[in-house]
């Protein structure tokens, strides 16, 4: 199943599956200024390590008649990821693009496990410089034991905005806080859209209860 998505003058013909919205190598390409899915999977195949499980796949796609082709497709996190990665001069609103995408369409997917990306509170960025948020039941492994999210904040600090994050056993019970850089789960950067771009990549990790946390 498809639907479309629009940026600037590429147009996504989006494959919908498990509940999620994809997006073919070939058009992210298109919508990055790169010839063609090389550069992509070149991108891809650089930082492999980094895609969490759930990312990116392979899927066979039935194209005109009955002609299927095997093509790469990334989830909208996968999209933003590579967007990360990329270097060509329109990458940086891409993902700004791919981030107003996931809010809006995987929203309510997320509630339960992963932070709501706050409406805009600052007259002058579209993200916020102070968030606190206390959530959530959603268990994931770490430091061999279950976790989940006790607690979660962005603030400035200094000349740079902090992200931190705490974590709670089953019986909410702190079992890990991160204080300073080097710390799983603490965040430091002076722009705070970079700020809060590490920290969407981090808990897509977290979501995916990827082996980074063992």
């Amino acid at each position: 199943m498809t639907s479309a998505l629009t940026f600037q003058n590429t147009h996504f013909d989006v494959v919908e599956q498990n509940n999620q919205l994809w997006l073919t190598a070939s058009e992210i390409a298109n919508a990055l200024g790169y010839a063609n899915s090389n550069s992509i999977s070149r991108v891809y195949a650089r930082n492999k390590e980094e895609f969490a499980n759930g990312m990116t796949e392979e899927v066979k796609l039935t194209l005109s008649g009955n002609y299927q082709k095997t093509v790469r497709i990334f989830s909208l996190r996968g999209a933003h990821l590579i967007a990360m990665f990329s270097r060509t001069a329109i990458a940086k609103q891409f993902r700004k693009w791919v981030l107003d995408v996931l809010d809006n369409e995987t929203q309510s997917v997320v509630t339960d496990s992963l932070p709501t990306i706050p409406q805009c509170i600052s007259t002058t960025s579209p993200w916020p410089t102070h968030y606190h948020s206390n959530w959530n039941r959603s268990t994931f492994p770490m430091f061999g034991t279950f976790a989940h999210y006790l607690s979660f904040s962005i603030q400035p600090k200094g000349n740079k905005y902090c992200g931190t994050f705490l974590f709670a056993d089953r019986n909410q019970q702190t079992i890990y806080q991160a204080k300073q850089l080097g710390d799983l789960g603490y965040f430091e950067a002076r722009d705070i859209e970079e700020l809060w771009e590490q920290v969407i990549k981090f808990c897509a990790r977290c979501h995916s209860k990827s082996a980074f946390f063992e």
